[in-house]
């Protein structure tokens, strides 16, 4: 599966040397319905194959309470590791606190350079 690409109305879908990157469309403002659409198609493009996922924020520009529940929770299926590469620094803040409150299944981190981010995902292949 090396190599495979999709794009949907809200992200790029990658898998690269193992690892699944998801891409945010810039702007993006993502509720609860966004949050299932993403996750239902990580799942189908993963064919069921569980991956370390390295989510790429290239600008979302807001996410409501219920995304983000959805995400900690029923989200994480089929991810053995999260690495959030990001670039606000204030993006950065606000994730971390929210990871430390939600405490996602797998394990989780905040990464502002992606080859730190991957070398942390390869571990978890």
């Amino acid at each position: 599966m090396q190599g495979k690409t999709l794009e949907t109305p809200y992200v790029y879908f990658e898998i690269d040397d193992g690892i699944l990157i998801l891409t945010y469309k810039p702007g993006l403002s993502i509720g609860l319905d966004i949050a299932k659409s993403v996750v239902d198609d990580r799942l189908k493009f993963s064919e069921g194959k569980s991956y370390p996922l390295l989510i790429l924020d290239m600008g979302v520009a807001s996410m409501d309470i219920e995304a983000r529940n959805y995400f900690s929770n029923q989200g994480t299926e089929g991810v053995v590791a999260g690495a959030f590469m990001l670039t606000s620094a204030f993006t950065k803040f606000f994730v971390n606190f929210y990871l430390t409150i939600t405490k996602p299944k797998p394990p989780s981190k905040v990464f502002t350079d992606k080859a730190e981010a991957i070398k942390w995902l390869k571990e978890f292949s």
